[in-house]
C-alpha cells in the first residue's frame, strides 16, 4: 500500500504546478485581450472576436481553478493516506488513496475539459489575427 501513496506523492504537486503555470498564463492573456478590446481602432467584428475569446478565457480560468482545487485534494487526501500508513492505520489509509485517486481523476477530467475550450479559444485567436493582416 505504501507504493501507491508514494507513486502519488510527488506526482501530484507536479500537476499542480503545471496547472499553477496555466492559471497565470491565462490571467495574463486576459489581461491583454482586455487591453486589446478597449482598444477604440479595431472593428467591431474584431471586438466582437475578442470579447468572445475573453468569455472562453473567463470559463478556461474556472475550469483551472477547479483542477487544481482537486488536486490539491487530491494531495491533502494523499498525505493523510501517509500519516495513516505512518500510524498503521491500514484501513483508514486505503480510504485515502482512494479519495486521493479520484480526485486526481476529476481534476484530470476538468483539465481535459479545458483543453477543448483553449483549442475554441485558439480558433478565435487565429481569426483575429487573421482579420488584422
Amino acid at each position: 500500500m505504501l507504493s501507491f501513496v508514494s507513486i502519488l506523492f510527488p506526482a501530484i504537486p507536479m500537476s499542480m504546478v503545471a496547472m499553477n503555470f496555466r492559471y497565470s498564463s491565462l490571467a495574463g492573456l486576459m489581461r491583454s485581450l482586455t487591453t486589446q478590446l478597449s482598444d477604440q481602432s479595431i472593428s467591431r467584428f474584431d471586438q466582437k472576436l475578442l470579447a468572445d475569446e475573453l468569455i472562453i478565457m473567463r470559463v478556461r480560468i474556472q475550469l483551472v481553478k477547479f483542477a487544481l482545487f482537486f488536486q490539491g485534494l487530491a494531495f491533502i487526501a494523499n498525505s493523510v493516506a501517509l500519516l495513516f500508513l505512518h500510524q498503521g492505520m491500514e484501513g483508514h489509509a486505503s480510504t485515502m488513496i482512494s479519495i486521493s485517486i479520484a480526485a486526481l481523476i476529476i481534476g484530470m477530467f476538468i483539465f481535459c475539459g479545458e483543453i477543448i475550450f483553449s483549442t475554441k479559444a485558439l480558433s478565435l485567436h487565429v481569426a483575429f489575427a487573421g482579420g488584422r493582416d
